[in-house]
Formats: C-alpha cells, sequence, structure tokens
C-alpha cells in the first residue's frame, strides 16, 4: 500500500513539476529526492553545540539520497505542497536553485567575535510523504 501511495504522490509531483517547468523554465538537474535524516542541517548544529549563534532566517534540513546526506535551506514562505510538515524518516522529493548564506557567530574572549558562514542550496518546491 504505502508503495502504491509513495508512486502516486512521485506522479503527482512530476506533473506539479512539468507544469511548473512549462511556465518558469525551471532546470530538471535541480531536482532533488531522498530521506529526511534531521530537520536541522548537521553543519548548524554543530556549529550551535559548539557556542555559535546561527541565524537561519527559515528551517534547514538534512537529506539522505543516492549520493549522500545532504543539507538544505528552506524559507521560511516555502511550505510542502503535500501539507505534511517535515519529519525526520520521511521521503522528500523537490526542486533547489541558488545558494543560503548563514551566519554563525560566537563571542570570544576580550570582546572578539568568531565568525563562520555556512552555505547552503535552497528549497523553493518540495513535498513529503505522511510518514
Amino acid at each position: 500500500m504505502k508503495k502504491i501511495i509513495l508512486g502516486l504522490f512521485l506522479i503527482v509531483f512530476l506533473l506539479f513539476t512539468w507544469v511548473g517547468v512549462a511556465h518558469a523554465n525551471i532546470d530538471f538537474n535541480l531536482a532533488f529526492g531522498g530521506q529526511i535524516l534531521n530537520t536541522e542541517a548537521v553543519q548548524v548544529t554543530t556549529y550551535e553545540a559548539a557556542g555559535y549563534d546561527c541565524l537561519v532566517p527559515g528551517s534547514t534540513v538534512e537529506i539522505y539520497s543516492v549520493f549522500g546526506p545532504t543539507s538544505y535551506f528552506i524559507p521560511s514562505y516555502v511550505a510542502p505542497v503535500t501539507g505534511y510538515a517535515l519529519s525526520s524518516g520521511q521521503q522528500i522529493l523537490g526542486v533547489y536553485s541558488g545558494q543560503e548564506t548563514i551566519v554563525c557567530t560566537r563571542d570570544e574572549e576580550k570582546s572578539t567575535t568568531s565568525q563562520v558562514t555556512i552555505i547552503l542550496p535552497i528549497i523553493y518546491y518540495f513535498g513529503t510523504s505522511e510518514i
């Protein structure tokens, strides 16, 4: 039953993507799919655990695909087309383009500040499975 639902989800996703491409000239090479490992990018959690404050104007996600784990940025105004919120273990399909720079800062001793940047691809269209 899950395979049938996932197959229908894939067909609907490809249909919406095709319609979007016909009107917006979207490049198919920027499509992705896989399983959500974490609902926050590993780079962000690593720096935050080390005492950095990361300004993320949206959310991040870590996805495992055939190419291995990859982190993405999702702007706050982008919602899943399937209506299911992001959760670890879900399947996800989407389209990404561009990059978001996330700045993480940490106050060091004697008024010096340490700063690092994280650059992630931006997801602007996606859908997730129910579970």
